[in-house]
């Protein structure tokens, strides 16, 4: 609990100086600041009640509070997913490729005939294969089908490129800018996918489902064990645990390039960490090396690498270790990471590319000049937040003290953002803590979903 959290709670109270009633509402506010849309508090009721009112700033299910907000956003959005699930679809009789592995065509089949499936899995497991032939056979069965493929960063987006696909970042398809924060779209299509649905906050599922149109299929693709949306928390893990909605999980390593980088992170979700260090000592990861924090200066980062760090200040974040490069860089080109979406120019908030002499390069060959460049920030270091959508050759891994308390899915997700080669660079203790803490992702979204649907089912 941050002294923040204390004052901040103590100031909104004023002369209501009751201890147990502050270190709730401090509670409350550490809770939100990390993402979660409520907290659980027994037994506190009655003194709260006057925050409890009809217009108050806070909304009690149970032993639950909610920010008031938080609380609309998640009534709405249930109320649209499962308005959403009523229609039924035809069934498509698709055509299954022998090269697929069981789940991958497993979830083909739920495709052909439902209307909203969830589809996770982690590194390597195909998802982005399952998705180009379920645009194969989509468009096989209805060659005219208007399919889009979404994702919330332009980066995730690019591994979605298909024939006869349109291709858009969440926010453009839904119509979202730095002034517009609700949408005004209809979404029409027979088919939509989305990728990285871990990276989707709460709000934005909420304008996701509030804006399809009825009659087309939905398909949600993504790996729940990655670090949760930097807003408030995403409901795709909760989504992928409803039984009542057909979920595939992908559980076959495709990718044998990296098979130590994929078996150091099920370790990590296993919470091994005794035996993940003995692994990394011993060299049994070739591709993996483990080394002592450096104390000064920042890590060089050479061309094909980049830093990940959980955070951008101090002496191990990305601002230092940016500074540092920039200074230090002899390469040509200059690697950079658009912060802010820009519809005139296609690029969205968390693309990279780089800089050479008077103009800027991103994939698939566009190309600007840096006078129509949006806002940016030197990308030779990146937070693993911002890293998310995105993979790497070669990652260097700075994990100083107090990493651990984003739990072991930051380790995870910095993992699984390597193509070939992981330095880390972390004090034995700091990762055995890292690993051992799983953060507790407190979730109502199931309970209050089967409540709603057993409801009208009743009525």
């Amino acid at each position: 609990m941050d002294e923040i959290d204390y004052r901040f709670a103590k100031a909104l109270l004023k002369e209501l100086a009751d201890p147990e009633l502050t270190t709730f509402l401090a509670t409350l506010c550490h809770e939100a600041r990390r993402g979660a849309p409520m907290t659980i508090y027994p037994g506190i009721q009655e003194k709260a009640a006057f925050l409890l009112r009809e217009d108050g700033p806070l909304v009690r299910y149970g032993d639950a509070y909610y920010l008031e907000r938080n609380w609309r956003s998640e009534t709405r959005l249930l109320s649209a997913l499962e308005k959403f699930l009523q229609e039924r679809v035809e069934s498509l009789d698709f055509p299954y490729p022998e090269s697929l592995y069981p789940a991958q065509r497993e979830a083909l089949s739920l495709v052909a005939k439902e209307k909203l499936v969830v589809i996770t899995g982690g590194p390597g497991s195909g998802k982005s294969r399952l998705a180009r032939e379920l645009f194969s056979s989509f468009l096989f069965v209805k060659p005219e089908s208007e399919i889009i493929a979404a994702a919330p960063t332009g980066k995730a987006l690019s591994r979605l490129q298909y024939p006869k696909v349109t291709t858009k970042t969440l926010h453009a398809l839904l119509g979202l800018t730095e002034k517009r924060r609700t949408s005004k779209k209809r979404i029409e299509a027979d088919l939509l996918l989305i990728d990285e649905c871990s990276m989707i906050d709460l709000s934005l599922f909420e304008e996701l489902f509030l804006s399809l149109a009825d009659g087309m299929r939905l398909v949600l693709i993504g790996d729940p064990e990655q670090l949760p949306p930097v807003g408030t928390r995403g409901i795709f893990p909760e989504l992928a645990s409803i039984e009542t909605i057909p979920h595939v999980h992908l559980d076959q390593v495709k990718r044998t390039d990296k098979e130590g980088l994929i078996q150091l992170a099920k370790l990590v979700l296993e919470g091994k960490g005794e035996e993940a260090l003995t692994k990394l000592e011993e060299g049994a990861f070739p591709e993996i090396s483990l080394s002592p924090l450096p104390k000064t200066p920042p890590l060089l980062s050479q061309e094909g690498e980049v830093i990940l760090t959980p955070f951008s200040v101090g002496l191990h974040g990305t601002q230092s270790a940016n500074a540092f490069n920039k200074a230090a860089w002899q390469g040509e080109r200059l690697p950079i990471l658009i912060t802010k979406n820009d519809y005139a120019t296609g690029l969205m908030n968390g693309d990279v590319g780089w800089l050479e002499k008077d103009k800027a390069y991103f994939p698939d060959n566009k190309i600007l000049p840096l006078s129509l460049l949006p806002p940016y920030e030197y990308a030779f270091a990146l937070t693993i937040h911002k890293s998310q959508g995105s993979e790497f050759r070669h990652v260097k891994l700075l994990l100083p003290e107090g990493s651990h308390e984003e739990g072991c899915e930051i380790l995870y997700t910095a993992i699984t953002r390597a193509q070939e080669t992981l330095q880390i660079f972390c004090n034995r203790e700091t990762l055995l803590q890292i690993i051992a803490k799983k953060n507790k992702k407190e979730s109502l979204f199931k309970e209050r979903f089967l409540l709603l649907k057993m409801e009208k089912t009743c009525r």
